[in-house]
Order: structure tokens, then sequence, then C-alpha cells
């Protein structure tokens, strides 16, 4: 009896020590999450009560030092590319807008954990935006409705995130109105690190007559992300949106996307699908669109790292990029089917599939391309339609255009087929070739010489420009100046702009004779000559200029590309100058042109102006 005796208190002490251990680790776990919190850029207000089988306890948490706490949330992204993404986006921010977005918001929280297994719940509640949002919705408070009801939401910490110990998270359901704004609902809303789920989000006004509405229902993501791959795949029961006039309604999405990665490209496919599209107007119906799928596949895309992409763009380096492109072996197609479209109670169709596939010339180039080849090594495009579908698009083409070799074959499943292929000598339709290889040569670039109606005399000499429109809002300018004196030690152009402000739209510059291009936006010092001393600049100047030109059968040049969106005439004032400083008795200087109208620095200038609409005809 005394050993059993002596047994169970040993069996009792064993266990006593081991919850005791438990209980001293799950406090030095907690106690190193706070530090880890504190040293980044947090205040961490804590308190924590426990026994020997649980732990619970509570606090806040307060971002005071937004710099250090981004850094720290960054560095928890296991995905480099959106990290970095993160990152540079973050850098853009002005240090004053970093404090009014982020200092000050606080979080409130409480947990219980199981001492001996450590399953920890976590509770983590919104409580209060920055310091500059809570002040501006305070002072609104007592005018604006939705302000009222946002430090409300906030109060009753109504934001609530439930986390368990696999990093399940839990949205609380919330359903409200914002005043004078919308009723929200929003329920199921949870996940992992896998999957995310939401059962409905639903928005409508508040207005009585008010018949804007928005609802989803039953959306599920699936989602598996490393530096290898990217996999998502969605689906959505239905989205069904109404305003006054109208209403649509789509059912059953489903989006999905597959992308592959190694250290040079991308590859990836992409699946877009519904069950049932309707559209409605005034209440009639004007398009029902039944079983839709479509597929996007990319082989070979050349990006080697998002910031390398990003880069790219910024630098307006798209010749480079456009290089890299056509150097991959780059491919896409797509392909795709649809059943019974109906629009405005006619039938387009009973059924439609496509296939279409491109592929770039590795010896390519857009800029240089003479002829379709130049850019595509190949170009497939195969439709199949129903019968009836198929006889009255013949008869509509044939109709408009009596030569139209558009024509349909039997294909398989009692479906006429239509093929366009590019070959090496020429398109084919259906196996019949259609065109030459000569047919497929592009149209000539379209490039002016104005150097006629410029500033110059009987030997050639003075200032020129031509210009050329590269791409669909891209312009190139040169400009070019030729010296009518013997002697020269310094000279150069100005090109000024009298509708731009600064250099936003110049995206590239380019010159063989000038070491440096300045430019001067609205509000920089230039000289002014008439005045003789320094002016501030209402317009933008751009000007080269060398100190130590001594050739002077050396002409000047450089060049522009010019962003000319939404712009139908580009304003431009240009002038030459040059100087000569040996005191030889030849001639000491030149303005080119002599006279005419002043710009802004009280020179004589050439109005060298560019009529963007009629490039682009």
């Amino acid at each position: 009896m005394k050993k059993l005796v002596l047994g169970a208190v040993a069996i009792l002490v064993a266990v006593i020590a081991v919850v005791i251990g438990f209980k001293i680790k799950s406090d030095s776990l907690i106690n190193a999450k706070i530090e880890e919190l504190k040293n980044n850029g947090f205040v961490v207000k804590h308190q924590q009560s426990s026994n020997y089988l649980k732990t619970t306890g509570s606090g806040q948490i307060e971002v005071v030092y937004p710099d250090k706490v981004t850094t720290y949330l960054f560095s928890k992204i296991k995905n480099e590319e959106i990290k970095k993404t993160l990152e540079k986006q973050y850098s853009l921010l002005e240090t004053v807008e970093k404090v009014e977005i982020f200092e000050g918001i606080t979080f409130d929280y409480d947990f219980v954990i199981n001492n001996l297994s450590f399953d920890a719940n976590t509770n983590i509640y919104l409580s209060s935006l920055s310091k500059k949002a809570m002040y501006t919705l305070t002072q609104e408070s007592t005018n604006i409705a939705s302000s009222k009801w946002l430090l409300d939401f906030l109060k009753d910490k109504k934001l609530k995130v439930s986390i368990d110990k696999n990093a399940n998270y839990k949205i609380a359901d919330i359903d409200t109105v914002i005043p004078e704004l919308m009723f929200l609902t929003i329920r199921g809303l949870e996940g992992n690190s896998k999957n995310m789920k939401l059962g409905l989000l639903k928005l409508s006004g508040t207005e009585k007559s008010d018949k804007d509405f928005f609802q989803l229902n039953d959306l599920n993501v699936d989602y598996n992300f490393d530096d290898k791959k990217e996999i998502s795949n969605s689906t959505i029961k239905n989205i069904e949106f109404q305003d006054f006039d109208n209403s649509f309604n789509i059912k059953n999405i489903l989006i999905n996307s597959n992308t592959i990665k190694d250290e040079v490209n991308i590859s990836g496919k992409s699946e877009i699908g519904f069950d049932e599209v309707n559209v409605k107007k005034y209440g009639e119906e004007v398009a029902n669109l039944k079983k839709t799928t479509l597929n996007f596949t990319v082989d070979k895309l050349p990006i080697k790292k998002l910031d390398e992409i990003t880069s790219y763009l910024e630098d307006e380096n798209y010749k480079d990029y456009v290089k890299t492109l056509f150097q991959s072996g780059i491919s896409v197609s797509s392909n795709g089917s649809a059943t019974t479209y109906m629009i405005k109670g006619q039938k387009i169709f009973d059924t439609l599939k496509y296939d279409l596939s491109l592929g770039l010339n590795k010896n390519g180039s857009i800029e240089d391309a003479k002829n379709v080849k130049d850019i595509f090594e190949t170009i497939k495009l195969v439709i199949n339609l129903d019968n009836e579908t198929a006889q009255n698009l013949k008869n509509l083409l044939n109709l408009k255009q009596p030569d139209s070799q558009v024509d349909f074959i039997d294909g398989e499943n009692n479906l006429k087929k239509f093929e366009a292929e590019l070959k090496t000598d020429g398109v084919y339709v259906n196996g019949k070739k259609v065109l030459e290889e000569k047919e497929l040569e592009l149209p000539k670039k379209k490039s002016f010489d104005d150097s006629q109606y410029l500033g110059q005399n009987t030997n050639g000499k003075g200032v020129f420009y031509d210009y050329e429109l590269i791409g669909d809002n891209l312009l190139k300018v040169t400009f070019r100046y030729v010296p009518d004196m013997s002697t020269i030690t310094s000279g150069g152009i100005s090109v000024s702009f009298p509708e731009l402000k600064d250099a936003t739209r110049i995206k590239k510059h380019t010159t063989n004779s000038f070491e440096k291009i300045n430019f001067y936006d609205a509000g920089s010092e230039i000289w002014n000559g008439g005045l003789e001393k320094n002016i501030i600049s209402s317009y933008l100047l751009v000007e080269g200029w060398d100190e130590n030109w001594t050739d002077a059968t050396i002409e000047k040049e450089f060049s522009l590309e010019i962003d000319v969106k939404d712009l139908d005439v580009l304003q431009i004032n240009l002038r030459g100058g040059a100087l000569n400083d040996t005191n030889n008795g030849e001639k000491a200087s030149e303005i080119v042109p002599v006279d005419g109208e002043l710009d802004q620095q009280n020179y004589p200038i050439q109005i060298a102006d560019i009529e963007i609409y009629s490039l682009k005809k």
C-alpha cells in the first residue's frame, strides 16, 4: 500500500512538473513576441493571468514608428516579388504621408492558450485608425453621420479577426448601415494560408428611391504561391448588380490561374468561365449569354524579376524590353467556347469555339518591321460555328464585301470551320492561299522634314527638325543646328514647349554631339537676353550646349521622344546659337533665326508646331 501511495505521489509530482514546464514555456513565448513587436516600431500594452492549465491575456498594439513597422511586416512576406513591390510603393510616400496614414493605428487583442496542448485562440480588433484620421473623424462627427458611424464602429470593435494556432482566421460577420451611404453585409469571411471563403457580400443604397444594389455569393479561392509557381483557383456562385436603369447577373464564375517561373521566364495559363450572364435595361432583357469558357496561355514570357520589368517601363526603355521579348521565343495562345448567345431577343449563335495561337519572330523587331512576318513567326486562328450562324455570317460579309475570302468548311460535331494561318509564303484560309507574302508588307511610318520652314540661309545653314510617330502616342523629334560661322568656341540648341510645365512627357532623350541635355522646368532660373539677367521660367526649356565646340563644320543635334497622348498640336519654340570668343576679327556670334517672335528668354525663335492629329490619321 505504501508503495502504491508513493507511486501515485511520484506520478502527481511528475504531472505537476510537466504542467509547470509548459506554463513557463507559454509565458516565455508570449514575452518573446511582445519584445519582438516593441523592437519593431510598436507600443504594446499587455496583461495576462495564468493557472497551470491555461493562460489568458489581453492588450493593445499601436503603430508608433511607421518605417520600422512596415520593414518588420514586409520581412514576413515570403514572396520576394510582392515584397519588393510593396516596399517600393511605400518608399514613394513622403514622411508626412506615412505619419498621417499609419502612426497611431491601434489593435486590441485577447487570447487563451492551453498550457498543455499549446492550442491558442486569438481575437484581434481594429480599435483606432491613425491619429490624424481619428482627429479628422472626431471633428466631422457632429456634422457628418458617416464619420460618427465609423468612430462608433471602431469603439465597439466591430472589425474582429479570430485566429487559431494553425493560422486559420475568421472575420466576424458585419451587418450595418453607414448613414446616408449604404447598407453593408459581410458574412462567412474566413480562410488560411491556402484558402479564402466569403459567403456573402451585399451593398445597397440607403435612400428609398435608391436602386443601387450589389451582391456576391459564395466566393471560394484556393491558392498556392512560392518562388517557382503561383496557382489560384476561384469560384463565385453568383454576382448581381443593379442601378436605376440596369441589372446584371452572372452565375457560377470560374477564374483559374497557373504560373510557373524559372530564372529567366514565366509561363502561365489562365481560365475564365461562367454558366450564364443576364443583362436587363428598364426591366427588358437585352442580353442572355450561356455557358462560356476562355483560356489564355503564355509561354516563355521574359520576366526575370518584377522589379526589372518595372525598371524597363519606368525608364521608358521599351525598345530593350521589346527586343528581349522577341528573342525569348514567346508564344501566346487562347481558346474558348460559348453557347446560346441572345442579344435583344435575337439569337447571335448557338455554338462558337475558337483557337488562336501567336508566335513572335525571334529575329524580328517592331521598330524595323517591314512585313507582318518580321513580327510574327506564326499566326493561326480556327473558328467553329453552328451551321446557321456560319451561313448568316458568310451572307452578311458577302453583302458588305462581295469579294470576301471568308468561307466555312465542314468541321467536327456538325459545326462549320473557318481556319486562317500565316505561313512562310503568305496567308491561307481553309487551306487556300488568299494573300501573297508581298501583300503582308506594312505601311511605311509617317516621317516629316520641315526644315524648309525654319530659319536658314542660302547655304543651307540654320536650325532644322524632323519628326516621326514611333508609337500610338510616342513622337520622336530630332533637332539640328548647322552654324553659319567660320570660327566657333561654344554653342547649342534651345527648344521650349509653351504648353508643358515640366519634362514628364519627355520619355527619352538621345544625342551624339552634346555631353549633356539640360531640362529646365517651369519655376527654374533661366537667362533672359533682353533683360540681361536671370528670370523664373514659365514653361519647359530643353537645351544642349557645348562649351568646347571648335569645329564649325560639325552640326549639333539631339532627339526627344515625347508622349503626345491627348494632344492635338505640340507647340515648339526652336532656336540655335553660337559664340566666337577668339577675337580673331571674324563673326563673333549668331542667333538663328535672326528675327521673329520672342520666347520667354527674349530671343527670336522659329515656331515649330507639330499637328499630332494629322499623324494619327
